[in-house]
């Protein structure tokens, strides 16, 4: 199991229980206040705290904030095996939010949610927002090779194409042929095909399909995971391009305001990763792209 850290505040709350421990993230001090989220994280995704100062009791007496690192598991090990596809710390938010959502913002369980596709140590990151819906999905999604290769891919275990819709055998897909679309100058640039799915990692900051995104009132607990990968690639300096939702992101993961290998694409609703639309140096950008390296994921 593919586990990660992240440097987060805490508010831990004192429980007798050996399965769960409540834990929430704590506001931006200049609210003066603390965002209690009543979410569950089982104890296998904390497989370590270090505290790194003095806790702080809060006024009721039953939370404990901390500094700490915490090694989080990737909770996508227990999405179920078959649909819905929704984990269980995420269920009775999106039960709530699908009971008066539209048709067109209706979270689609029946398919298998999108956290993150490609190597997990990518050299470059886009940052999009959720993945889409169209009805030729649904048909995708009952495909046995693409549900494993989903699958491995939620894992994080190696395969020839991590970023799976640039993989030969789902370029028919609806995601195949949209990825394909946007990725198209970097190809036509002359990028191997298998090279560049080696070489990108996409996140997205919402993980379930949709046809048109509509924000849940609070996040869910296991977009965390998607955080905490980005910081990942923070710290180690990827070039992080943003998709769509800058403001989203920086919210999220504090550490990309300052990012010196950020961009964002100029035009966020045509979200083509080419010369036009792309601000930095995109001569470099593809050869960063077009380099063979060794994988460790």
């Amino acid at each position: 199991m593919f586990e990660t850290t992240r440097r987060v505040n805490l508010v831990a709350t004192h429980t007798q229980s050996t399965n769960a421990v409540p834990i929430s993230r704590g506001s931006p001090q200049k609210h003066g206040r603390e965002i209690q989220h009543p979410d569950r994280l089982p104890v296998r995704s904390i497989t370590s705290v270090v505290i790194a100062g003095k806790p702080q009791r809060s006024r009721d007496g039953h939370h404990v904030r901390y500094n700490a690192s915490v090694t989080l598991a990737s909770p996508w090990t227990m999405l179920p095996s078959l649909p819905p596809y929704v984990l269980a710390s995420d269920a009775a938010a999106i039960e709530q939010f699908n009971a008066n959502a539209s048709p067109t913002h209706r979270l689609h369980t029946e398919l298998l949610p999108e956290p993150y596709f490609g190597s997990r140590d990518a050299p470059v990151v886009l940052l999009g927002l959720n993945p889409g819906f169209s009805d030729d999905d649904a048909e995708t999604h009952l495909r046995p090779d693409f549900l494993a290769a989903s699958r491995r891919n939620l894992v994080h275990a190696p395969g020839a194409y991590p970023f799976q819709y640039l993989d030969p055998r789902f370029e028919s897909t609806p995601g195949g042929g949209w990825w394909r679309s946007k990725l198209r100058p970097v190809l036509d640039a002359g990028v191997d095909r298998e090279v560049l799915a080696e070489n990108l990692l996409c996140v997205e900051w919402f993980p379930y399909h949709s046809k048109t995104f509509r924000q849940l009132r609070t996040p869910l607990v296991s977009q965390q995971y998607g955080f905490t990968l980005v910081d990942e690639a923070v710290r180690r300096d990827a070039l992080i391009i943003d998709m769509r939702s800058s403001a989203l992101w920086s919210a999220s993961v504090p550490a990309l305001v300052s990012h010196r290998r950020r961009h964002a694409l100029r035009n966020p609703r045509n979200v083509t990763v080419s010369r036009g639309n792309y601000p930095g140096d995109f001569a470099a950008l593809v050869a960063l792209l077009g380099t063979r390296r060794h994988r460790t994921a």
